[in-house]
């Protein structure tokens, strides 16, 4: 309800569904890059709460509730479900007499999050934004920003915002709220230098000074953690690449203790702990902290300082490539990869930027970041750009032209006014169909050909087929066959309406994924398709209350007559065959945006592609092609998780040749000699250890007559 009815400010984060800790990091850089584009300074002071939950009143909290309009029996409800409640305390074996709790809200309640927005919402009406004040808060961490020449004129705003009359120190004393100013964290942004007081034409970064707050001395630091970012006081983010480095490492040092060359757990879950684990931390705010690193590496006239952090966090991927493969660690970082099937660093990199671009980029409206996205996408300036900035022209974005996700698609009272059948077997869903005696039935069908999708939906009416729509999408780049679904959806029920006296109707549908998401509420891709559908559907049972539709699985390619008419005509569609625009719904006559899952997985497509040309040029594809020439694949990654621990590590060692062998060895001057400890005639290589050794004849001979001649390698 609270997003529904925008009753919450647009700045507060935390908590809500399609805000996260990133966004707020972006909205605090654009608020601090514009100061900086002006020609002014910034100071940011985070605020400490302390016991943020416990120290809610509960009677200003029912207030709030009523001030922002919540329908009274709502908070009716919460004031009965807060009254009375009581605890009682455990120390060891003892526990007090249970008492009641007057105030607070319960910890790990699911009504206390929404409740704390609530009750600490009225702290962003506190800043002046014409005065260069802003606030910004993640439930209770807050942070203030204030705009100025210079760093006088920033500290006495913000001693006049803490303190002024209806200011926050007064704020948290109407809400029993304790601040923690022992906690407060300032950070003094710029990176404007001033002339040195003794050296002609030398300058010094511009001086910081400590904030007094009343009694209370603030001390102005170089970088301090908000929200698990390092934001330091020049916006370089050294201080966040050293801790997603740090990260990075002491993951690799937990994940050793699960794997080594000889035993541990599989390669497969290796690989999955590395990433979903290890990556997601490391690359935690990579959108924000690595943007003008990888801007860097990019130019032609790239500097080893901008190359760094990339190649000391691709190390980390190193090490982890080493333990889901048990390769040797003088293994070529390269062949790691493609047999980890890991994509190079930076690409990986790139992956994880490119989908938070892809994120922002569907902000609907009403979110913080929307304007900000889009103005961004539209102008690239010349100082002092944000990550949103680099990020939407980096990857390509259009806002406008991309779907926008929202974070509330339906009200608490939505109804679902449809009924899905899903059988359990092909069979039966085929024998369904054919017994379904419902007068009126649309086939529907999406479908993707020679890089179009296109769309369609037949309907039948006593086993006769009466009338047809298709509708062309666009490039597979752009969008899904999954829309392509959807879009057979709304044109099977725009024929269904036209059709008189109908009661009841099926639309058969052969994508049990376009079914279920009829009947979901949760904001994914292309669900603006399903809300049309929704809308539509709604507004006709509100008109007539007897109708039923019914929504069925069609599987494909069953020889179903119905299916096979959609899907020739759905090809058609593709191929540019599109009804008449004043056919078709009204959702349809206009372009539709692009999908936010046609364009990541068209990028994740140029990723592999670029991924595959990085290792053809590599100075081991030739040797390493050998083996497999449809590396980089989960080919050998399959094959790895099927063998014990020590056996796949002798075999990655064997076909990369970087074994325990004399020849390697000696390579890496390990061993004095390459040549065979066992026979004494020629170097200990991989092809004359495993083919040729005349000690190890025996055991090959009996290996052969066990398990057959295999292909042999020189």
């Amino acid at each position: 309800m609270c997003e529904k009815l925008n009753i919450l400010p647009a700045n507060h984060f935390g908590a809500r569904p399609g805000r996260t800790t990133t966004d707020s990091i972006h909205l605090l850089m654009k608020t601090v890059k514009d100061a900086w584009r002006k020609g002014k300074v910034a100071s940011i002071l985070f605020l400490d709460v302390k016991g943020a939950f416990p120290s809610v009143a509960i009677d200003r909290l029912l207030h709030n509730m009523r001030k922002r309009g919540i329908p009274r029996q709502y908070v009716a409800w919460m004031k009965r479900r807060l009254r009375r409640r009581k605890t009682s305390l455990l120390f060891d074996d003892y526990a007090t007499a249970r008492f009641i709790i007057e105030n607070g809200l319960d910890q790990g309640d699911p009504f206390s999050g929404i409740c704390y927005l609530i009750y600490n919402a009225d702290m962003l009406k506190i800043p002046i934004l014409t005065l260069g004040e802003w606030v910004l808060l993640f439930v209770d961490d807050a942070a203030v920003i204030v705009i100025g020449k210079d760093f006088f004129e920033t500290h006495e705003k913000l001693r006049n915002i803490m303190n002024r009359p209806g200011g926050i120190f007064e704020w948290a004393r109407l809400h029993n709220c304790e601040f923690g100013i022992e906690k407060f964290q300032l950070v003094d942004a710029t990176r404007k230098r001033v002339a040195h007081a003794f050296v002609l034409n030398k300058k010094d970064p511009m001086p910081r000074r400590n904030l007094q707050l009343g009694p209370h001395v603030i001390k102005s630091k170089p970088a301090v953690k908000f929200l698990g970012v390092m934001v330091d006081n020049t916006l370089s983010w050294n201080a966040q690449c050293a801790a997603a480095l740090a990260k990075g490492h002491d993951w690799m040092v937990q994940f050793g203790r699960l794997a080594k060359a000889s035993k541990g757990v599989s390669s497969r879950y290796m690989r999955q702990l590395y990433l979903s684990i290890a990556i997601p931390r490391m690359l935690y705010a990579a959108d924000i902290f690595l943007t003008p690193q990888r801007q860097i590496v990019q130019a032609p006239n790239a500097r080893k300082s901008g190359r760094a952090i990339i190649n000391k966090l691709a190390s980390v991927q190193r090490r982890a490539a080493i333990m889901i493969t048990g390769a040797m660690n003088s293994t070529p970082g390269d062949v790691l990869d493609v047999l980890a099937n890991l994509l190079p660093f930076h690409l990986l990199v790139d992956q994880h930027r490119q989908r938070a671009a892809l994120r922002l980029a569907t902000r609907p409206e009403g979110h913080p970041l929307h304007l900000p996205v889009r103005n961004a996408a539209r102008h690239l300036v010349q100082r002092h750009r944000t990550p949103l900035h680099e990020l939407m022209h980096t990857y390509k974005m259009q806002p406008e032209k991309t779907e926008h996700i929202t974070a509330a698609r339906q009200s608490t009272k939505w109804v679902q006014h449809h009924k899905i059948v899903i059988p359990e077997t092909k069979k039966r869903a085929v024998y369904e169909d054919e017994h379904d005696m419902t007068p009126i039935k649309v086939y529907t069908d999406g479908s993707g050909i020679d890089g179009q999708i296109g769309a369609s939906a037949v309907l039948f009416r006593d086993g006769e087929v009466k009338s047809v729509l298709r509708y062309r999408l666009g490039s597979a780049k752009r969008h899904t066959v999954y829309e392509g679904e959807c879009v057979g959806a709304i044109m099977g029920l725009k024929l269904i309406l036209q059709e008189r006296n109908v009661r009841t109707a099926s639309i058969c549908i052969d994508s049990q994924a376009a079914i279920t998401a009829t009947t979901l509420i949760k904001p994914a891709a292309g669900h603006y398709l399903l809300d049309a559908f929704h809308y539509v559907l709604d507004r006709e049972v509100g008109t007539h209350e007897d109708f039923l539709l019914t929504i069925r699985w069609t599987p494909g390619h069953q020889g179903t007559i119905g299916n096979e008419r959609a899907d020739e005509e759905a090809k058609k569609a593709a191929r540019g065959d599109t009804s008449e625009k004043r056919r078709l719904p009204a959702v349809l006559r206009e372009t539709l945006p692009r999908s936010k899952s046609a364009t990541k997985q068209a990028y994740n497509a140029k990723l592999k592609k670029s991924a595959k040309a990085i290792w053809t040029s590599s100075p081991h594809f030739e040797r390493m092609n050998e083996y497999d020439s449809s590396a980089p694949s989960s080919k050998f990654c399959d094959m790895l998780a099927k063998l014990p621990r020590k056996h796949g590590s002798l075999i990655t060692q064997m076909r990369t040749g970087h074994a325990p062998l004399a020849h390697h060895l000696h390579r890496i001057t390990k061993a004095d000699s390459p040549v065979c400890p066992a026979c004494h005639q020629y170097d200990e290589t991989v092809a004359h250890f495993l083919l040729h050794c005349p000690a190890h004849e025996r055991a090959r001979n009996t290996l052969l007559r066990q398990g057959g001649p295999g292909p042999r390698h020189p």
